[in-house]
């Protein structure tokens, strides 16, 4: 609730690394850079995240398709029952905005954020 997703990052990575080396009897760092984060602010930035995120499971070959991860809110998104504590209200609103569609719908949500082949996300930092 207040936003400290560095320290929650820092303790994740911290905890994990302890566990690891204790299970393979080793020791030194296991993550190499500190967590960064970096606000997201502009459309373009914002859509090229989504993309990104959702595309990503594609990408590595774990999935065939947008949606078919079982662990992607892109399965949500495009149809699929939601969670209780899954919030799509952001999401769905920009969908809906960017799409120009009247009301959400799994089209406007692909139309909005369907991956783009070759965009790169570097490019639209502000």
């Amino acid at each position: 609730p207040v936003g400290e997703l560095s320290e929650a990052m820092r303790r994740a990575q911290c905890a994990y690394s302890r566990y690891f080396n204790r299970r393979r009897k080793r020791d030194g760092p296991l993550i190499r850079a500190r967590y960064f984060s970096k606000r997201v602010e502009s459309d373009a930035y914002w859509r090229a995240v989504i993309r990104y995120i959702d595309d990503n499971p594609v990408r590595a070959g774990l999935v065939r398709t947008l949606g078919e991860y079982e662990f992607s809110s892109a399965r949500v998104l495009l149809g699929q029952r939601r969670p209780p504590w899954l919030r799509t209200d952001v999401i769905e609103q920009r969908a809906v905005a960017w799409s120009g569609a009247r009301r959400y719908s799994p089209s406007a949500y692909l139309r909005a954020f369907g991956p783009r082949r070759g965009e790169d996300l570097d490019s639209l930092r502000e």
